[in-house]
């Protein structure tokens, strides 16, 4: 049992180390030669245009320094990206003309569907919330938005604030000084004033507003991006921005994000993130444990060669070179299936954090958009479980059972239906078969077909265009022989003698934890067939498999 703890507890330093590998991944070459592409220099700068008073995203303090969240922002993107920067400050009416007659570079707008056009936005930097503000007059009093008909209310330019106060009748005043309107609400030139959540909380805290109240208002929120009439820059910034958001940049610097307040998590997606966490941990130690158990026999067989030394000193030195192997394959595949659980899970936590944020804004189909990817991620997961459970059986069993006796080509034309392909407009599936449907063979049905699923899969992986082959013909009259043949990118001849022992990968980063060839292998053999690769076929993969037919 003290062991057992002792294993538990190592898991959550592995996986903080292997989170710190993801994350410190730097600026690429790619990057850097499409930024040198752009040609900012130090004596050509890109210029970024500034509201010089939009406080306090971005505006001008006393000093005429520029100052807020978005120069904040705007630095450490510059900065990562290594592009030499300059602000531009301007009023409110000229930041979209400077961007869009390319007086300035860049600038931070919110998304307009009537600009898209015109001009280039980059993904959400966030997004910003309507609120109404008001004078207090009871405890208990709310403002009424069923009844604007004659209500002088203000809001900053915006083309859905002024549509909605139009068709219920109000008196809407369009401003551009938001500072000014809120004092004049305060003093009673207004009734109301429509602005973002942010904004309201500073000038109310900034002008000590005791008498104003808020609520938030039911239109849609608004996405705060870059923007720039160059496509290439946006693209570049896009890139960048999906980094700073996963290092958790961007939260800290815009500290004035807030989220609905009063909702709360559904209970089911707190048991099934527990679910899923507790699984993740039970996953990793049985696989720890695994891999120890190995490596501890392996050094066993090193201690014993120890003992014939002057005899056996060619394999006590091939006995270490396997240990060491053994060691390398262990930790590259615990980092690997800690990718591969904790990527589907963030995906999992972050839309049901955004359910959580903007339940009261999301469609019904958004929702239901969000639950399906929860629910393809959670697949995803339970299908790396059922592999390593397959895998676990096959190891702890010497022989296979084989008590199906079914049709060779039947087999097939079920694997075969129980594949999508990743990419069905670029890729054919397809079955060939030179043996008449009434041969039969006796197998382990179960095991066949999951030997069949994770070769086109791994066919579907590898293959951009052309064909996946599944073909069965008959070699004599005692075995049977499956093929499955690709056209895609091919296994190299070093390569070749390892995919199918167990964790092996040719690439470390690509998908996969390096199990399914050795589980199809292991499968094959239990049942007293062979599988092997076909090294003259050149222009893809084929992998072939035969098969006793009793």
């Amino acid at each position: 049992m003290e062991r057992l703890t002792s294993k538990l507890l190592q898991i959550p330093l592995a996986i903080s180390l292997c989170l710190t590998m993801f994350s410190c991944s730097g600026k690429d070459d790619t990057t850097s030669t499409l930024v040198s592409q752009l040609g900012y220099t130090q004596e050509d700068p890109l210029i970024i245009g500034i509201d010089e008073n939009y406080a306090p995203l971005e505006y001008i303090d006393e000093k005429g320094e520029p100052r807020g969240y978005d120069v904040e922002f705007t630095r450490e993107l510059m900065e990562r990206l290594a592009i030499p920067y300059t602000y531009h400050a301007n009023t409110w009416e000229n930041i979209a003309p400077d961007v869009l007659h390319g007086r300035v570079d860049l600038s931070m707008m919110i998304y307009s569907p009537y600009r898209k056009d015109s001009t280039n936005y980059s993904r959400a930097v966030f997004r910003l919330y309507y609120q109404v503000v008001y004078p207090k007059q009871s405890d208990d009093e709310r403002f009424d938005f069923r009844n604007l008909k004659g209500k002088r209310i203000a809001y900053m330019k915006s083309r859905p604030v002024g549509e909605l106060l139009k068709s219920e009748n109000a008196d809407g005043v369009s401003i551009t000084d938001l500072d000014s309107a809120m004092c004049d609400l305060a003093n009673g030139k207004y009734d109301a004033v429509i602005c973002y959540r942010f904004q309201a909380k500073y000038l109310i805290k900034l002008h000590h507003f005791d008498n104003l109240l808020t609520d938030d208002i039911s239109l849609p929120p608004r996405e705060y991006c870059f923007v720039s009439h160059s496509k290439a820059l946006i693209n570049i910034i896009d890139s960048e921005l999906l980094k700073m958001e996963s290092e958790g940049i961007t939260d800290d610097i815009y500290v004035i994000k807030s989220t609905f307040s009063g909702i709360r998590i559904p209970m089911w997606i707190w048991y099934l993130l527990g679910a899923l966490s507790l699984l993740s941990l039970i996953t990793i130690n049985i696989i720890y444990r695994h891999a120890r158990k190995k490596l501890a026999q392996a050094n066993a067989v090193l201690e014993k060669s120890n003992e014939e030394l002057t005899l056996r000193n060619e394999e006590l030195s091939v006995a270490r070179e396997r240990a060491m192997e053994s060691d390398r394959m262990k930790t590259a595949f615990i980092q690997n299936m800690t990718h591969q659980i904790l990527t589907p899970l963030n995906i999992v936590t972050g839309f049901a954090q955004v359910i959580n944020e903007d339940y009261e804004t999301l469609s019904k189909e958004e929702v239901k958009m969000m639950v399906g990817r929860m629910m393809k991620n959670t697949n995803t997961l339970t299908a790396i479980v059922n592999k390593l459970i397959a895998m676990s059986i096959l190891q702890s069993k010497k022989k296979v059972e084989k008590n199906d006796r079914i049709s060779c080509n039947e087999i097939c034309r079920d694997a075969i239906s129980q594949i999508t392909l990743s990419r069905p407009e670029e890729v054919k599936l397809q079955f060939n078969t030179s043996v008449a449907d009434e041969l039969q063979m006796s197998v382990n049905k179960t095991m066949l077909q999951r030997v069949f699923h994770e070769l086109l899969l791994n066919a579907d992986q590898f293959t951009q265009e052309g064909t996946i082959t599944l073909e069965c013909s008959q070699s004599d009259e005692r075995s049977i022989c499956f093929s499955v043949t690709d056209t895609g990118a091919g296994i190299s001849e070093k390569d070749r003698g390892h995919v199918f022992n167990m964790f092996y990968k040719p690439d470390d980063f690509a998908e996969g934890l390096g199990i399914g060839l050795a589980l199809c292998s292991n499968a094959v053999m239990q049942m007293g067939g062979d599988i092997h690769i076909d090294e003259a076929y050149t222009n893809g993969t084929r992998i072939i498999i035969t098969m006793p037919l009793d």
